[in-house]
Order: C-alpha cells, then structure tokens, then sequence
C-alpha cells in the first residue's frame, strides 16, 4: 500500500521549500541586463575605476562621469580644461564646469568645424594649478556631423 495523500502533500511542501531555499536569488536590479557603453563620442577609462564620456552635442563639449557599469556617478572634479589643437589654426583652451546634472561638466561654448584636432583633457580639483588626471586623444568626427566622433 503506498503513501496516503497526506504524506505526499508533505513531501511536495518539503521538496518545493528545499527548492525555494536553494534556488538562487536573483534581484531585479540584478536580473537586467547590464547597460550598453555609449555609442556616441569617446570613452575613457579613469585610473581608479570608471570612465570618462566625453561627448560633443550640438557643436558643444560635455563630459559625462560613469561608474564601471555606464551608469552616470557624480563628478568627483570641480572643473576641467579642454585644449583643441588644430593643424592649422592656434590651439583653443575651453573650460567645462559644473551645470545642473551633478554627473556632468559642460561649457556652452561653440565648437567650430572641422572637428578633427588633438584634444588634451586636464581635470582639477579645487584651486591647485595641478591637474589630477590628463587625457590625450585625437578627436575626429564625419564631415558635417559634430555629434558622432569616428
């Protein structure tokens, strides 16, 4: 004669708690997918974790600060100098400070084309003259198109 209903209700009840305990637990924040690094402008990667996402909007510098998973972290840096040099045209120096996103540092103004240059990038803390990281790259967009660097 087998096992009455009641036992092997108890033994469903146990083999779905043991189930439920060991099953791995998986938040929702945990179950998404993790972010895409941006497609647009430049992504570099800062010394002690993180990236810097310089992009050019509307002719206009910006740099994003990003966690290690793309996500925008506060702007450890009270400000920080962009120096554009041209092959024919005397280098530019452009300051990008804090705006209304605490992730951000952002200057209004106007980059004129061609956009393609060498760009030194130097972030600062506080009043010292000393910059605390320094970023070089060549920066080079499509013809006519400022927002998309190549």
């Amino acid at each position: 004669m087998g096992p009455g209903p009641a036992r092997s209700s108890a033994r469903l009840i146990a083999l779905l708690a043991f189930a439920f305990l060991a099953a791995p637990w998986v938040s929702a924040e945990e179950a998404k997918p993790p972010p895409e690094p941006p497609s647009e402008g430049r992504l570099l990667p800062r010394p002690q974790g993180g990236f810097l996402h310089l992009v050019m909007e509307d002719s206009r510098f910006a740099i994003n600060f990003l966690d290690e998973a793309f996500r925008p972290e506060p702007a450890d840096v009270d400000r920080a100098v962009l120096r554009i040099r041209r092959a024919v045209t005397r280098p530019e120096s452009i300051v990008l400070l804090p705006g209304d996103e605490p992730h951000r540092l952002a200057n209004p103004r106007f980059i004129r084309a061609p956009w393609t240059f060498h760009l030194v990038v130097l972030l600062f803390k506080g009043e010292g003259g000393d910059a605390v990281e320094s970023y070089t790259l060549n920066w080079v967009s499509p013809a006519g198109s400022p927002d998309k660097e190549g």
